[in-house]
Protein backbone atom coordinates (compact mmCIF):
# COMPACT_ATOMS: atom_id res chain seq x y z
CA UNK A 1 0.00 0.00 0.00
CA UNK A 2 3.09 1.99 0.88
CA UNK A 3 4.25 1.90 -3.04
CA UNK A 4 1.03 3.16 -4.32
CA UNK A 5 1.10 6.20 -1.91
CA UNK A 6 4.43 7.20 -3.37
CA UNK A 7 3.70 6.38 -7.12
CA UNK A 8 0.53 8.69 -6.65
CA UNK A 9 2.88 11.46 -5.08
CA UNK A 10 5.23 11.01 -7.58
CA UNK A 11 2.94 11.33 -10.89
CA UNK A 12 0.97 14.09 -9.20
CA UNK A 13 4.59 16.02 -8.18
CA UNK A 14 5.53 15.09 -12.30
CA UNK A 15 2.08 16.67 -13.04
CA UNK A 16 2.92 20.01 -10.88
CA UNK A 17 5.93 20.06 -12.32
CA UNK A 18 4.67 20.21 -15.95
CA UNK A 19 2.08 22.78 -15.20
CA UNK A 20 4.72 25.17 -13.47
CA UNK A 21 7.15 24.67 -16.65
CA UNK A 22 4.12 25.69 -18.75
CA UNK A 23 3.20 28.85 -16.68
CA UNK A 24 6.88 30.00 -16.50
CA UNK A 25 7.41 29.36 -20.38
CA UNK A 26 4.13 31.07 -20.78
CA UNK A 27 5.53 34.40 -19.57
CA UNK A 28 8.52 34.85 -21.63
CA UNK A 29 8.70 37.87 -23.22
CA UNK A 30 8.00 36.72 -27.03
CA UNK A 31 4.75 34.56 -25.93
CA UNK A 32 1.94 34.53 -28.06
CA UNK A 33 3.93 36.33 -30.68
CA UNK A 34 4.96 35.22 -34.40
CA UNK A 35 7.51 36.80 -36.79
CA UNK A 36 8.53 35.87 -40.03
CA UNK A 37 9.39 37.42 -43.31
CA UNK A 38 10.11 36.01 -46.82
CA UNK A 39 11.08 37.22 -50.10
CA UNK A 40 9.02 37.27 -53.18
CA UNK A 41 9.81 37.71 -56.96
CA UNK A 42 7.04 39.89 -57.70
CA UNK A 43 6.88 43.61 -57.21
CA UNK A 44 4.35 45.01 -54.19
CA UNK A 45 1.44 45.52 -56.87
CA UNK A 46 1.49 41.60 -57.67
CA UNK A 47 1.56 40.37 -54.05
CA UNK A 48 -1.04 43.18 -52.08
CA UNK A 49 -4.31 41.10 -53.85
CA UNK A 50 -2.63 37.94 -51.88
CA UNK A 51 -3.59 39.99 -48.78
CA UNK A 52 -6.52 41.53 -49.19
CA UNK A 53 -8.91 39.55 -51.76
CA UNK A 54 -10.67 36.82 -50.16
CA UNK A 55 -10.21 33.93 -52.82
CA UNK A 56 -6.46 35.07 -52.83
CA UNK A 57 -6.53 34.57 -48.78
CA UNK A 58 -8.06 31.28 -49.33
CA UNK A 59 -5.69 29.93 -51.42
CA UNK A 60 -2.56 30.56 -49.13
CA UNK A 61 -3.91 30.22 -45.71
CA UNK A 62 -4.34 27.02 -44.78
CA UNK A 63 -7.45 25.59 -42.96
CA UNK A 64 -9.53 29.05 -44.20
CA UNK A 65 -12.57 28.07 -46.13
CA UNK A 66 -14.34 31.01 -46.49
CA UNK A 67 -13.41 34.76 -46.03
CA UNK A 68 -17.01 36.53 -45.69
CA UNK A 69 -17.16 40.62 -46.34
CA UNK A 70 -19.39 42.77 -43.57
CA UNK A 71 -18.80 46.31 -44.69
CA UNK A 72 -19.15 47.07 -48.59
CA UNK A 73 -16.75 48.76 -50.50
CA UNK A 74 -13.10 47.95 -51.02
CA UNK A 75 -10.64 47.56 -48.25
CA UNK A 76 -9.98 50.42 -45.86
CA UNK A 77 -9.50 51.51 -42.54
CA UNK A 78 -12.75 50.05 -40.47
CA UNK A 79 -13.77 47.29 -42.78
CA UNK A 80 -14.64 44.07 -40.94
CA UNK A 81 -14.90 40.65 -42.41
CA UNK A 82 -14.98 37.09 -40.70
CA UNK A 83 -12.35 34.34 -41.49
CA UNK A 84 -13.72 30.71 -41.20
CA UNK A 85 -11.56 28.03 -40.54
CA UNK A 86 -11.24 24.43 -40.07
CA UNK A 87 -8.56 23.88 -37.35
CA UNK A 88 -6.99 20.68 -38.24
CA UNK A 89 -5.40 20.33 -35.04
CA UNK A 90 -8.83 20.52 -33.33
CA UNK A 91 -10.67 17.59 -34.74
CA UNK A 92 -11.48 20.05 -38.06
CA UNK A 93 -13.71 22.14 -35.74
CA UNK A 94 -14.76 25.23 -37.70
CA UNK A 95 -13.83 28.83 -35.77
CA UNK A 96 -14.80 32.26 -37.07
CA UNK A 97 -12.29 34.84 -36.56
CA UNK A 98 -13.47 37.88 -36.50
CA UNK A 99 -11.26 40.66 -38.46
CA UNK A 100 -11.00 44.62 -38.54
CA UNK A 101 -8.86 46.89 -40.54
CA UNK A 102 -7.16 48.72 -38.06
CA UNK A 103 -4.08 50.38 -40.67
CA UNK A 104 -4.11 50.23 -44.18
CA UNK A 105 -1.09 51.96 -46.04
CA UNK A 106 -2.05 50.33 -49.62
CA UNK A 107 0.60 48.35 -51.78
CA UNK A 108 2.80 48.66 -48.28
CA UNK A 109 0.87 47.96 -44.86
CA UNK A 110 -1.80 45.79 -43.55
CA UNK A 111 -2.52 45.53 -39.77
CA UNK A 112 -5.56 44.08 -38.24
CA UNK A 113 -7.31 43.22 -35.25
CA UNK A 114 -8.37 39.64 -34.77
CA UNK A 115 -10.41 37.99 -32.42
CA UNK A 116 -12.83 34.62 -31.52
CA UNK A 117 -14.78 36.18 -28.38
CA UNK A 118 -14.29 33.68 -25.29
CA UNK A 119 -11.14 32.59 -27.08
CA UNK A 120 -8.53 35.10 -28.47
CA UNK A 121 -7.71 38.20 -28.95
CA UNK A 122 -5.06 39.45 -31.77
CA UNK A 123 -3.40 41.65 -33.81
CA UNK A 124 -1.61 40.89 -37.55
CA UNK A 125 0.63 42.86 -39.13
CA UNK A 126 1.68 42.60 -42.56
CA UNK A 127 4.44 44.68 -44.50
CA UNK A 128 5.90 44.55 -47.92
CA UNK A 129 9.10 46.01 -48.61
CA UNK A 130 10.13 46.70 -52.49
CA UNK A 131 13.88 45.08 -53.06
CA UNK A 132 14.04 46.61 -56.47
CA UNK A 133 14.02 44.49 -59.46
CA UNK A 134 10.83 42.96 -59.23
CA UNK A 135 10.96 41.73 -55.73
CA UNK A 136 9.32 42.03 -52.68
CA UNK A 137 10.54 41.34 -48.90
CA UNK A 138 6.96 40.41 -46.64
CA UNK A 139 7.40 41.04 -43.31
CA UNK A 140 4.60 39.30 -41.02
CA UNK A 141 4.17 39.93 -37.08
CA UNK A 142 1.19 38.87 -34.88
CA UNK A 143 0.65 38.47 -31.83
CA UNK A 144 -2.05 37.49 -29.45
CA UNK A 145 -3.86 37.37 -26.04
CA UNK A 146 -5.84 34.11 -25.10
CA UNK A 147 -9.15 34.47 -22.86
CA UNK A 148 -9.14 30.55 -21.93
CA UNK A 149 -7.56 29.76 -19.05
CA UNK A 150 -6.22 26.29 -20.62
CA UNK A 151 -5.16 28.21 -23.85
CA UNK A 152 -2.84 30.85 -21.49
CA UNK A 153 -1.38 27.55 -19.94
CA UNK A 154 -0.86 25.70 -23.20
CA UNK A 155 0.47 28.93 -24.72
CA UNK A 156 4.22 27.40 -24.99
CA UNK A 157 3.22 24.47 -27.61
CA UNK A 158 0.31 26.74 -29.18
CA UNK A 159 2.64 29.36 -30.56
CA UNK A 160 5.40 27.60 -32.13
CA UNK A 161 2.41 24.85 -33.99
CA UNK A 162 0.98 28.54 -35.08
CA UNK A 163 4.50 30.13 -35.65
CA UNK A 164 5.51 26.60 -38.10
CA UNK A 165 1.51 26.77 -40.07
CA UNK A 166 2.92 30.47 -40.88
CA UNK A 167 5.73 29.65 -42.44
CA UNK A 168 3.97 26.90 -44.40
CA UNK A 169 1.39 29.41 -45.08
CA UNK A 170 3.75 32.38 -46.16
CA UNK A 171 5.86 29.50 -48.72
CA UNK A 172 2.60 28.81 -50.12
CA UNK A 173 1.83 32.11 -50.77
CA UNK A 174 5.67 32.68 -52.00
CA UNK A 175 4.93 29.80 -54.99
CA UNK A 176 1.17 31.27 -56.01
CA UNK A 177 2.52 34.89 -55.93
CA UNK A 178 5.63 34.24 -58.56
CA UNK A 179 3.33 31.41 -60.21
CA UNK A 180 0.55 33.73 -61.18
CA UNK A 181 0.98 35.92 -64.39
CA UNK A 182 1.82 39.29 -64.05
Amino acid sequence: MKWVAIASGAILGIGLLAVMGLMLAGMRADAGILRNSIEIARPPEAVWPWLTEPDHLKAWIGWVVEVRALTSGPHRVGSKSVIVVQDQNNNNARMEIQEEVREYVELRKLRTRMMVPGMFDGEGTFEIVDLGNGKSRLDSRSSFRYDEWWARLLEPLITPSARDKMTQDLARLKQLAESAPI
